[in-house]
């Protein structure tokens, strides 16, 4: 799943700035590294250490959900439970050994929370640009 790089427009500049640190943020976790033609990041490596590496690639995963919160107007429940759902998976896919830390490394849940955000914003920002006309 690719992030378009050109940020929504119509949205304020808190909007902005929240959406590219979170975007930055899940960048480092998810894909800083190309390793073996695979982009891994902090959280596939934290998430090596048993129990332990996946309960903080857990809560590293909950802190961009909680600064996806800080949008103007917060977030719909709609979206914060899907990027609540896409952590459990996460979380719970880490917790098998081996398997489910290559499993996890693919399936990168903080981006696709990022995604999320983008669609949202982009989709606030239209109609903020709707209803200035």
């Amino acid at each position: 799943m690719t992030i378009p790089k050109a940020l929504p427009i119509g949205i304020s500049e808190h909007d902005r700035i929240i959406l590219t640190k979170v975007k930055r943020r899940a960048h480092l976790l998810d894909s800083s590294w190309n390793f073996c033609g695979l982009r891994i990041g902090y959280s596939s490596v934290i998430a090596l250490i048993p129990f332990l590496g996946d309960g903080l690639d857990a809560f590293m995963a909950l802190t961009i959900i909680r600064a996806c919160q800080q949008v103007d107007g917060g977030l719909p429940k709609e979206v914060t439970a899907k990027m609540i759902f896409h952590l459990m998976i996460d979380f719970a896919i880490g917790l098998v050994p081996f398997i489910g830390d290559v499993a996890d490394m693919v399936f990168r849940a903080n981006t696709k929370n990022t995604a999320l955000l983008e669609k949202y914003l982009r989709k606030k920002g239209n109609n903020t640009l709707k209803a200035q006309c």
